[in-house]
C-alpha cells in the first residue's frame, strides 16, 4: 500500500456470470489505486461503495474483507463490507474480524468504518475465505459450515500455509463428491512467524 504496509482483499460479488466478473474487476481496480494512494482502508471502501453503488445494477454487491498489515509492528487494520475474517490462535481460541458494514454496492451514501485493530503475534493464523467454502454442500444436502473450515485449518496449523490451503481444498472436494462445487471458493492463510 501507500506506506509500504501490506494489503490483503477476499471478496464475492453476488450472483455469478460474466456481469459479476465484471463487477469484481472494477472493484479490484477501485482498491488497487485507492490502496496507492492512502492507508485508511474504511476511507477506500468508502469511496469504492460509492463507485459501485453508481455502476452497478440493483440487487448486485460486492461482499469483502479489506486487512492492512503494518509490516514493522504487525498491526492488523481492517474493515468489513458484509464479511467475516478470523485470527486463530494456537491454543484454539478464535477472534473474528467482523463485518463493519453493509455489502458494497448496495446503498451508495454507507460509510464503511474501521474494525479494532489488533496486533499480531507469532504463532497467530489469519484466515480469509469466501462461502464457496462453508457453502460446499455434500450429496445428503449437509453444509460444509464456517466451524468445519476453522477446524481444517487448526488441526493443520503447522504446515506451510500453502499446504493448509490445498488441504481445505481438498477437504472441501472430498465432502461435495460426487458433485462438483456449486460456487467459487476463495482463502487467504497468512501464518505470522517469529522474527528470527
Amino acid at each position: 500500500m501507500a506506506d509500504g504496509s501490506l494489503g490483503i482483499v477476499v471478496a464475492d460479488v453476488s450472483s455469478h456470470g460474466f456481469a459479476s466478473a465484471l463487477i469484481m474487476v472494477a472493484t479490484r481496480r477501485l482498491l488497487r489505486t485507492s490502496a496507492e494512494n492512502q492507508t485508511d482502508i474504511g476511507a477506500i471502501l468508502t469511496a469504492a461503495n460509492r463507485a459501485i453503488a453508481e455502476d452497478t445494477p440493483l440487487g448486485r454487491f460486492v461482499t469483502l474483507l479489506f486487512a492492512r498489515i503494518d509490516l514493522r509492528t504487525l498491526a492488523l487494520s481492517y474493515a468489513g463490507a458484509g464479511h467475516l475474517g478470523y485470527v486463530l490462535e494456537p491454543s484454539g481460541a478464535v477472534t473474528i474480524l467482523d463485518s463493519t458494514s453493509l455489502p458494497l454496492g448496495i446503498d451508495g451514501s454507507t460509510e464503511v468504518p474501521n474494525g479494532d485493530s489488533i496486533t499480531l503475534k507469532p504463532g497467530q493464523i489469519v484466515l480469509l475465505f469466501t462461502d464457496g467454502f462453508c457453502e460446499a454442500m455434500s450429496p445428503q444436502g449437509g453444509l460444509f459450515g464456517n466451524a468445519r473450515v476453522l477446524e481444517v485449518v487448526q488441526s493443520h496449523r503447522d504446515r506451510p500455509a500453502c499446504e493448509i490451503l490445498d488441504i481445505l481444498f481438498a477437504e472441501i472436494r472430498k465432502f461435495s463428491h460426487p458433485a462438483a462445487l456449486q460456487d467459487d471458493a476463495t482463502a487467504v492463510v497468512l501464518k505470522v512467524l517469529s522474527k528470527n
